[in-house]
């Protein structure tokens, strides 16, 4: 099976500190891969560069795709839900695609499709004030659901929740990323994926099993 993401080589600096180095990985369709470590070691650092955001760096990045824009190749999930107070749970899940230029008469049957998954069906009208954590998260991540972008990005998802919720939504986490056939990169300290990429003192290892 080919690749979709090739990183090669990548190293990342500051100054004269090198953040991490050495980090190379295929990612390939319908996989996860998982980037484990302790805080502040450079895990979110590594989704900048891969997404784009930050364009310092050694070494390189490939994509298999179609799509000219490197940027449009990523779909980045950040650790805070960044939900639009104002809006409703419906009305957050699809302004990605609203800012596309994607009207709602379209819009919206595929979000309610994806609010059952994401156990929300029947919250369609709430704001987020409204919502536990752990449904604010399921929000934003059907908004990264939608743009339908090949790679999607997930810098600890979960990371806001108490542990108890966090175990009852990693497992489910997987199950949804499988059942939609995602390609993902997901920044984690716990061990979600089914391959593994870590981090530890300017080491890197990486045992990748397709899920």
């Amino acid at each position: 099976m080919s690749s979709i993401l090739k990183v090669k080589n990548l190293k990342k600096s500051y100054q004269d500190k090198v953040i991490f180095e050495k980090i190379s990985f295929d990612l390939h369709e319908n996989q996860i891969i998982s980037i484990l470590g302790p805080s502040g070691i450079g895990k979110t650092t590594l989704l900048n560069v891969i997404s784009g955001i930050d364009k310092e760096f050694d070494g390189s990045i490939n994509l298999n795709s179609k799509i000219h824009h490197a940027k449009e190749n990523f779909d980045f999930s950040q650790s805070k839900d960044l939900l639009i107070p104002w809006k409703n749970v419906i009305d957050n899940a699809v302004f990605s695609l609203e800012l596309s230029g994607v009207k709602k008469e379209k819009s919206y049957p595929v979000a309610k499709k994806l609010m059952l998954d994401f156990f929300l069906k029947g919250s369609e009208l709430k704001y987020p004030h409204q919502l536990s954590k752990g449904m604010r998260q399921r929000v934003s991540l059907i908004r990264s659901f939608l743009t339908g972008r090949p790679i999607l990005l997930l810098d600890e998802p979960f990371s806001p929740l108490d542990s108890i919720t966090r175990d009852d939504l990693q497992d489910w986490l997987i199950d949804i990323l499988k059942k939609h056939n995602k390609s993902v990169v997901l920044v984690t300290p716990l061990q979600l994926a089914r391959a593994y990429a870590v981090f530890a003192n300017g080491g890197y290892l990486i045992t990748p099993h397709l899920v």
